[in-house]
């Protein structure tokens, strides 16, 4: 016994242990709580932990303490961030090390933000998760391991802003607003508000106090509201800010007509960011709109009554003034008042003057907002929201809010997105091309998704990329690897496409001396595209008849073409590509992720073979959401479908168009496959997939016997099965899905067994793909059933 003790305990300092608490703050004090812990005792794993470290406020807190565990790591501490499910970024924050188990120097980075958050669901960034410890124990379950301190409840403020910079509710005459009545323009303190009023037409009237609260900011949020009291509904009032003198500035403004627009003044020279766009937020005519505006760097955003409706990148002006605005057009006497005016720091950060903006990330080149993000080889992502996967080697998903299909009852669904390195199969390319590179299993396989989704692989040291031209994927129906046409970007060295199925993919390049670019010239043209809508902007939703379950929330736009047929100028190629009617050539709107473009517009330019196309243009639109519990609309908008030449050397140009007039397609995109339904997730998933009209059945035993299969579909420990592909209502590489929900999977050995139930059109052999993911680890597995009546045994785990 002594001997096991003494071996136990020298494995233990070999791997690392977890502690049951933080140990600086054991006792917490009073005003500061535990807000969440993601811990325990026990050994473990060293880096890139499966799951993303979370944590929900119902209320707005201010956040303490961050501590995060690294006890692989000697090294200096990096930083700690947190993330929203907008993708907005707080921080990072420079950690400091602290001793952990056996003096062991930084093991935890700790960080004091004292930033106050609104309620949401936040996700804990930290710089270096390959050293960031976790295990699958009781309260990580795959989470890096961090422990989160928030000021008690009772100290908590209300309004998740922080410290207030200036605050006015006009109820006196302190801050000094300018009161005059004059010819053209009135200004005076009444009933607790400011009032403003441009008395002839085509008149602008600007307001600034005499209180220094309001000079010379940069990056701040600002909030007011306005009241139409009188005059004609063509009218503009709202704010100036970043004013540098009366010729240099910025403006928001909205109408009583129900429309919104952003412009600036430069050297006395308006000019438009944003176009005058109407928006269902507005409260028209005689009412009262709150406006609010986030002025980081060079990007802002935008919103009324609570409501985002835009956002836009600009850096004229790095920092200025506030003014108060009233506007008229064609007839005069608008009549306004301003209520309740505050400005406070962002969230996270800080508001200062004179400079070009420190807060967060951000420094003279703005920010985009993103999606959370995971470093390692799962994922895991709703209907609802977005998300992105980095793998080690360099693979990324991104994973657009919408892409997950909604379950067949219609509520949000939810996939597992997964990447690994296969050796499963290696590319078999004609004799002109060559495979480059690993190959990658991507999954989930079997499955279409609603819109689009951005694959990238990353070109390997040594590999000259002048010669790569797309990517190489495996069609498991008839076995044979199909050419794609990519997205090479040669100085960030990799390729992209975009899909809405998966398979293994691999790079693929040219097998001689010519480059990618002569050998394109020669053999075919680019497809261009262009966008310049602004993510989440614009609006309302324009439904499809018959679609009128939808908020009208602000906009996520997308220009695509669609292939219906080709016609190639060379027939051999029909045998190499794959079916150009699967091939995405899409432009993605501004702004939406850090791999699409921040600035408009963005533009896609395509390489196909020469031949005769026939090509539907289209407009995908979908609300940009923030609500789980909402799976927001989308439609696709399509031109008649036309006849195009595409010759050597060709270029065919789309331009930016952006429309909402033609056929309407509810849902998914108006070319490829109906989108697949989501399946059930959890601590357990396994699914199987095969591309061969015959009936292969899964089974999962479970720790206590009992199996769940097609003639058991639910078990008494929780697992289930909520997919079977029969031969009456066969569907090609539709998946079969066993599943425990989340926390529901009991301890002990799984067994997991394809059969060969039925062959539905005399096919003979079939091959056979499984995936599982346990505690967040993902593993594929193949092979082939050779008759009816064939069992194989495909893997064995074990949930500790």
């Amino acid at each position: 016994m002594k001997s096991f003790l003494l071996t136990f305990l020298i494995l233990i300092s070999l791997i690392g242990v977890a502690l049951g608490a933080y140990p600086y703050f054991q006792g917490s004090p009073t005003n500061e709580e535990l807000l969440a812990e993601y811990n325990n005792v026990g050994s473990v794993d060293c880096g890139n932990p499966p799951q993303l470290t979370t944590f929900t406020l119902s209320e707005s807190r201010t956040i303490t303490l961050i501590a995060t565990y690294h006890w692989c790591d000697t090294a200096a501490p990096g930083t700690i961030g947190l993330v929203d499910r907008t993708g907005r970024q707080y921080g990072p924050w420079q950690a400091v090390g602290r001793d952990g188990m056996g003096s062991k120097p930084n093991s935890y980075w700790e960080v004091k933000p004292n930033v106050q958050l609104p309620p949401g669901i936040y996700t804990v960034l930290d710089s270096r998760p390959e050293s960031w410890s976790w295990n699958n124990l009781d309260n990580s379950n795959g989470r890096g391991f961090a422990f989160i301190y928030a000021s008690s409840a009772s100290q908590a403020g209300t309004s998740g802003q922080g410290s207030v910079i200036f605050s006015d509710d006009f109820s006196d005459t302190r801050n000094g607003w300018p009161r005059y009545s004059i010819e053209d323009k009135s200004c005076y303190y009444e009933n607790g508000k400011y009032h403003m009023i441009a008395i002839p037409s085509s008149k602008n009237v600007y307001a600034h106090p005499t209180a220094e609260g309001l000079n010379d900011l940069d990056d701040f949020v600002l909030e007011v509201g306005a009241i139409q009291e009188g005059g004609p509904d063509k009218n503009e009032f709202g704010l100036v800010f970043r004013k540098v003198d009366g010729q240099n500035f910025y403006n928001f403004v909205i109408k009583g007509l129900g429309e919104y627009s952003f412009w600036k003044l430069v050297d006395g020279s308006w000019k438009k960011i944003i176009d005058w766009t109407e928006s269902p937020a507005i409260n028209m005519g005689q009412a009262s709109n709150k406006l609010k505006i986030e002025c980081q760097g060079e990007r802002f955003a935008f919103y009324i009554n609570g409501i985002k409706v835009a956002e836009a990148y600009d850096n004229s002006f790095e920092s200025g003034d506030i003014d108060l605005f009233v506007g008229s057009f064609e007839e005069g006497n608008v009549h306004i008042s301003f209520d309740n005016l505050q400005v406070y720091p962002l969230p996270g950060g800080t508001t200062s003057t004179g400079t070009t903006g420190t807060t967060g990330t951000t420094g003279t080149t703005g920010t985009t907002t993103q999606p959370p993000q995971t470093t390692g080889n799962t994922v895991t992502v709703d209907s609802s929201s977005p998300g992105t996967l980095s793998s080690a080697e360099g693979v990324r998903l991104d994973i657009p809010a919408g892409a997950v299909p909604p379950k067949d009852d219609g509520t949000s669904g939810t996939m597992v997105f997964t990447v690994e390195k296969s050796t499963a199969t290696s590319p078999s390319l004609p004799s002109d091309f060559v495979p480059v590179g690993e190959t990658y299993q991507v999954g989930p396989e079997g499955f279409v998704f609603a819109s689009p989704i951005r694959l990238t692989l990353p070109i390997p040291e040594g590999v000259d990329p002048s010669t790569v031209l797309g990517l190489t994927t495996f069609n498991a129906s008839t076995g044979t690897w199909e050419l794609i046409p990519g997205v090479v970007d040669v100085e960030a060295r990799t390729v992209s496409i975009e899909t809405t199925h998966f398979s293994p993919y691999s790079i693929f390049g040219l097998s001689g001396s010519t480059t990618a670019d002569d050998y394109q010239k020669a053999n075919g043209g680019w497809i261009i595209i262009s966008n310049n809508h602004n993510y989440e902007t614009g609006g309302p939703f324009v439904p499809c008849p018959g679609q009128d379950r939808c908020r009208g929330q602000p906009l996520h736009v997308e220009h695509g073409l669609c292939i219906k047929s080709v016609v190639f100028d060379d027939p051999s190629v029909a045998s190499a590509w794959s079916p150009p009617t699967f091939w995405q050539i899409l432009a993605h709107d501004c702004g939406y992720n850090d791999w699409m473009q921040v600035r408009c517009p963005v533009v896609t330019r395509y390489w196909v073979p020469a031949g005769t196309y026939r090509i539907a243009e289209y407009t995908f639109v979908s609300e940009v959401n923030h609500d789980p519990l909402y799976v927001p609309c989308s439609n696709a908008w399509s031109k008649p479908t036309q006849t195009y030449v595409i010759r050597p050397g060709d270029e065919l140009d789309f331009g930016d168009s952006i429309f909402f007039t033609g056929t309407c397609t509810t849902g998914g995109y108006p070319c490829g496959r109906p989108a697949t339904t989501s399946v059930g997730t959890g601590d357990v998933q396994v699914t199987l997939t095969w591309q061969a009209e015959a009936d292969i059945d899964l089974y999962v035993e479970d720790p206590t016997g009992e199996t769940v299969s097609y003639s058991n579909t639910e078990v008494s420990s929780g697992g289930q099965l909520d997919r079977d592909n029969l031969c009456s209502n066969f569907e090609m590489g539709r998946p079969e899905n066993i599943f425990w929900p989340e926390g529901g999977a009991p301890q002990g050995v799984y067994k997991v067994s394809v059969n060969y139930y039925s062959d539905c059109a005399d096919v003979g052999a079939v091959g056979w793909t499984v995936r599982t993911i346990v505690g967040g680890q993902v593993k594929t597995y193949t092979g082939t059933l050779n008759e009816v009546g064939d069992t194989q045994e495909v893997a064995t785990f074990e949930i500790l």
